[in-house]
């Protein structure tokens, strides 16, 4: 039962919902598939004044190709990114966390968007997108902004989300046949699957070469927010995979998780845990390369 009572609106187009937003500004409570905002205001944590429902806004439901661009509107659910032809052939990694994100159920309402803004340091789409350096769109009544979405993340359930902005794009380039992307998760329960751990990863190697000319690793649920190790990218480029640079690179990740996560209780854990988590996305990508 909810605890709270608040004003629900339900705007027809993007321009309704901005002039809305822009009268109540930080009153505003932004919702798409609604899991987090719901769950939130059940347990006492948030109480709303003002919730504006995106659901309804066709122009935010989108997944293209254009211009060398993959283009995603943020009202696309889980379940739609997983069904995509488009994501399920150029962006494996992407596809392969939409179908880790909870049950059936949540993956029919939440929506890719209400992740990236929830911005919750086990957000099953981040690391995956940071991978792929995407990219988010800002929009207001003023205008727009475009923000990479490392810049976009403030913390724990913090943003730069601005008063009267919606978050109407993510955006990333077509990755090249010669990339491979992977996304590996460990979860509390299959039940809830709640990131306690997870791994993104995207590599590139020319044919016939024997070193990888790019490596991208990004971890979630180690730090406030999911995070690229630009150590064990720089460690992995122009080098081979073999036996003994895998086990350096997760060396270095377990390494990054230990300073990340300090004295906190998981620590133990978490700093075992990732070197398998690791290995697994890094091989999952490289059994792609041609």
């Amino acid at each position: 039962m909810l605890k709270s009572s608040f004003n629900y609106f339900a705007p027809g187009s993007l321009q309704e919902a901005l002039a809305l937003i822009q009268k109540q500004k930080q009153e505003s409570f932004l919702v798409a598939g609604g899991t987090d905002l719901l769950l939130s205001i059940k347990k006492g944590k948030v109480h709303p004044s003002f919730i504006v429902d995106l659901k309804k806004l066709s122009e935010l439901k989108y997944i293209r190709e254009e211009n060398g661009y993959i283009r995603v509107g943020p009202g696309i659910s889980f379940a739609e990114l997983q069904e995509s032809e488009l994501v399920s052939s150029k962006v494996k990694a992407l596809k392969e966390a939409s179908l880790e994100m909870g049950s059936p159920q949540i993956r029919n309402s939440a929506t890719i968007g209400g992740n990236i803004v929830t911005a919750s340091p086990a957000a099953d789409s981040i690391p995956p997108l940071m991978v792929l350096e995407a990219r988010v769109v800002l929009q207001s009544i003023e205008g727009k902004r475009d923000l990479n979405l490392e810049d976009f993340l403030r913390g724990i359930n913090q943003t730069d989300l601005q008063p009267g902005e919606i978050l109407t794009e993510i955006y990333f380039k077509v990755p090249h046949p010669s990339y491979a992307s992977a996304f590996i998760k460990l979860g509390r329960r299959k039940a809830l699957n709640i990131a306690r751990l997870s791994a993104a990863v995207l590599l590139r190697k020319t044919p016939g070469a024997p070193e990888l000319q790019e490596a991208r690793i990004s971890l979630g649920a180690v730090a406030e927010n999911p995070f690229r190790v630009r150590e064990a990218e720089e460690y992995l480029q122009d080098n081979n995979l073999s036996e003994e640079t895998l086990e350096k690179t997760v060396d270095i990740l377990s390494e990054v998780t230990a300073n990340a996560l300090g004295s906190r209780k998981s620590a133990p854990f978490k700093i075992e845990s990732i070197k398998g988590v690791a290995r697994k996305a890094l091989l999952k990508a490289a059994n792609q390369l041609i």
